[in-house]
Parts: C-alpha cells; structure tokens; sequence
C-alpha cells in the first residue's frame, strides 16, 4: 500500500477539531512558541524553519514535511481547508471554494474526509491532486472592480497582502535561480486561473521539486526584501510568494503534459473549534452561520482585504472569542 500523508497545518490558539483519518497528519504550525504540552507534531522538530511562521505561514510546516518525513505522497492542507474527494459537485464562491459553516460530522461526511479508501484509490491513479483555480475576473479587489489577470489580482491588493514592488524582486529571482520556471511564471500571472492556498498532494518526487524550487527562492527573497517596517499581512509576503510559486508550479507540472493532474473542489470551513457544550455549541454554530451569510452577500461590498472587510472580521472574531 503506498505511504500518503496528508499535512494539517493547526493553528495554536485554536483547538481545531481532528479529522479522525490515518492519511491526515495534524502539525502545530509555529509550534516555536508552543509552551504546553499538545498531543499533535509541532514544525519545531528536527530540520526546520519553525521561527519564520510569522512570515511564512503554513509554508513551514511544508519545510517540516520535507526534511523530516517520508512518504509516497505527500500532501498540505490547513485546520479550515480540505480537498473534497465528494463525487459530487458544490456551489462555490468567488474563490470558487465550497464555504461550509462549520467542520461538522455531517460536512466530514459529505466530503469524504474520513473515507481513507476511497482517498487512497484516488490519489494513487494521479501524480498530482490539487484544488481547483478560480477565475480572477470574478474576484474583486479592495481598489475596485475586477482584474482580468492573477497578476493584476494581487496588485490589486498592493500594501494590503503583498507590495507590487515585491512581485517584481519575485520574477527576478525565479530568472536568476530557476530560470527553467521563467516562462510558466510569466505565463501564469498573465493568465486569469488563480491557483491558491497550497492545498495539494503531490507524488514524492513532484513534491520535493517543488519544495527546491519555492524554499531557493524564498531564501533569496529574504536577502532581497527588507521587511522591517512591514505591518499586519504584508509581513506574510514570504508565504504569499510562495503561494504565488505553488500556481507557478502547478501551472508548470500541467503545461508539460507529461503528468497526471486531478483537481478537486477545495472546501472551507467557517468554523473548526470543538465545541464544549450545548450552549457553547449553539453560540458557535450561530456565529459561523452569520459569518457564512456575510460572505456570501458582502463580497462586493466587502472585497477580501479591503479595511471595511477587516474591521467586520475584527468584530466577528470577539464574538467568537479568538
């Protein structure tokens, strides 16, 4: 039987509900500045990049993966976002990602996220398995309407998540480094499929390809980018990067035409937290719903990144308690 694992990037101060499935393998992201005693792995472990989580993001429990396990197949996804193996379609959002309001029993089931048999018959007829692009020209951006390319997409968010300056030291470290990804780079950013989040399980190979190719130019970036004075999300611009090299690189692995590559819908879950008790679970479950209502009726209004978005989620987080 082939070796899949599938990493699940957990947050620290969220007490996330475990997927009871052996494929899934839960990690402590930032696990440096753990100090109690958790039943999950940490990123701290052995070769690792633990310390940069505040600028890496889940990209550190995928340097964790890499040096340190072994495995046929490997995978990442996050506590709030799972690959669907459900053979059934879902509506979608603007990220075209299915938005569940809470990790329950019934949404593990509807999308297979406990079927280990089915998942490993799926995913040993492929070389890669990744979540679906979406269609940037129906995302909008925080400096208004829609853009027409992923390039644009994140200019778009220009001093919200990244510097438009800073995608530029990104190409040119990709032509000094990894030339061979050069022409795909351009490509990708001037098309309008947007490959996020990092969710993705790859053959072991394709796997460590990749983590050459993202972590040498992440590196680079780090001698390149002064981010001293960055604040909020602009100081995740490494993991950003590397989400931007994820499409690259799966945009990449596709246009070779040489490799098996199934895509899935991608599903996220509004809210993840066990629940303690009657009270505390209808107050939850409450809270996700209007959370999940705000996002589906409020994308224009509230584009992902704007201020107006932030200060709402701001709001919905105090309520919750996080």
């Amino acid at each position: 039987m082939i070796n899949i694992r599938i990493f699940v990037s957990r947050r620290l101060d969220i007490d996330s509900l475990n997927i009871s499935n052996p494929l899934y393998i839960p990690v402590h992201c930032g696990a440096f500045r753990q100090s109690i005693t958790s039943p999950y792995l940490g990123d701290n472990t052995g070769d690792n990049i633990s310390e940069k989580q505040p600028y890496y993001s889940e990209l550190t429990v995928q340097y964790w993966a890499w040096k340190n396990q072994q495995a046929d197949y490997y995978g990442l996804c996050h506590y709030r976002r799972y690959l669907s193996f459900s053979d059934r379609r879902y509506r979608t959002n603007e990220q075209n990602m299915v938005v569940e309001p809470i990790l329950s029993p019934g949404a593990i089931r509807r999308h297979k996220l406990m079927d280990s048999s089915k998942m490993q018959s799926v995913i040993s007829k492929y070389d890669a398995i990744v979540s679906e692009s979406a269609d940037v020209t129906k995302i909008p951006i925080p400096s208004g309407g829609f853009p027409k390319t992923v390039r644009e997409l994140w200019e778009g968010h220009n001093g919200v998540f990244i510097y438009k300056k800073d995608l530029n030291v990104l190409l040119q470290v990709i032509h000094d480094l990894h030339p061979e990804y050069m022409d795909s780079a351009l490509k990708y950013l001037s098309g309008s499929a947007h490959r996020g989040y990092n969710c993705y399980i790859l053959r072991r190979d394709l796997f460590f390809t990749m983590c050459q190719f993202q972590f040498d130019v992440l590196d680079e970036l780090e001698r390149r980018i002064d981010i001293s004075t960055y604040q909020g999300n602009l100081k995740r611009v490494f993991g950003y990067m590397g989400e931007i090299m994820y499409g690259i690189y799966i945009y990449d692995l596709q246009q070779k035409g040489i490799y098996k590559v199934q895509e899935l819908q991608l599903v996220y879950f509004e809210e993840t937290r066990q629940l303690k008790n009657f009270m505390h679970r209808v107050w939850l479950i409450a809270l996700a719903y209007l959370t999940f209502a705000l996002r589906h009726s409020s994308e224009i209004i509230l584009p992902k990144g704007s201020v107006r978005r932030e200060k709402v989620k701001k709001f919905i987080k105090r309520l919750r308690g996080i």
